[in-house]
C-alpha cells in the first residue's frame, strides 16, 4: 500500500466528523446566485468544502494536501462522489470563483457571529473591534516579487538609509512580503474583515477602507 493510501486511510476515519463540521460551518450560506458552467463537476458548496479541507490539511505540499482533501470529499459523498479531478483544474475553478464565494461566506459568517454567540457579541454594551497589521514573508517567486515586494520609491528610500556593509539586511529587505491588516471582533477573537497589499502598504489606509463594514454601534 502506498504512503498516500496510508495517509488517506487515517483521514477517512474522521470523515463523518469533518462532514458535520462543514455542514455546521456552511449552514445559512446562500450559494443560489453562484452558477458554474453546466459541464463543471463542482457545486459551490463542495468547492468551498474542498478548499477548506485542503487548507486545513497538514501535508507538506499542495499536491499532497489536495490528494488527501479529495479523498475525504469522495468518502463524504459516498455513492454520489464526483469523478476525480486534477489540482490544476481545481485551482482554476477556485481562482475564478474565490471572490463571489468569499462574499457570500462573509455575509453568512457575520450574521451567525451575532446570532449564535450573543453572550460574546457585546462587551459592556458595545460591539468591540480591534485592528492589527503584520508582514508575512512569502516564497521568493516571480509573481510574489512582482505583486508583494516594496514599491520602487520605498526601496530607494531604504537604500539611502542602509549602511554600505549591511548586506544581510539588504537581502532581507528584498524578500517579498505581504502586508495583512485584520479587523477582528474582540469578544469572539474572529476576523471580521481584512486587506492585503505589498510590504509597504499603509495600515491606516486599510483601516479606513474597512470602516464601512462595521455594524451599527461598533
Amino acid at each position: 500500500m502506498s504512503h498516500q493510501d496510508l495517509q488517506a486511510q487515517g483521514l477517512r476515519r474522521n470523515s463523518v466528523y469533518l462532514h458535520q463540521v462543514l455542514q455546521w460551518l456552511l449552514a445559512g450560506v446562500d450559494f443560489s446566485e453562484v452558477r458554474f458552467r453546466k459541464d463543471c463537476s463542482w457545486t459551490p458548496r463542495w468547492l468551498v468544502g474542498m478548499a477548506l479541507l485542503w487548507t486545513w490539511s497538514n501535508e507538506s505540499t499542495q499536491g499532497e494536501r489536495f490528494f488527501c482533501a479529495q479523498r475525504l470529499v469522495r468518502e463524504i459523498q459516498g455513492g454520489n462522489a464526483k469523478p476525480r479531478t486534477s489540482i490544476q483544474a481545481f485551482m482554476k475553478v477556485l481562482l475564478r470563483w474565490t471572490k463571489p464565494l468569499i462574499d457570500r461566506l462573509t455575509i453568512a459568517f457575520r450574521w451567525r457571529m451575532e446570532r449564535d454567540f450573543p453572550q460574546h457579541w457585546r462587551m459592556f454594551g458595545y460591539v468591540v473591534f480591534g485592528m492589527d497589521g503584520s508582514r508575512i514573508q512569502l516564497p521568493r517567486t516571480t509573481s510574489n516579487e512582482q505583486h508583494s515586494s516594496q514599491t520602487k520609491a520605498e526601496k530607494k528610500k531604504r537604500s539611502r538609509r542602509k549602511k554600505p556593509n549591511d548586506r544581510a539586511a539588504d537581502r532581507k529587505s528584498q524578500l517579498p512580503q505581504m502586508w495583512l491588516t485584520t479587523l477582528f471582533h474582540v469578544g469572539l477573537h474572529l476576523p471580521w474583515n481584512w486587506r492585503i497589499g505589498p510590504s509597504d502598504s499603509s495600515e491606516r489606509a486599510h483601516a479606513l477602507e474597512m470602516l464601512d463594514s462595521l455594524p451599527d454601534g461598533a
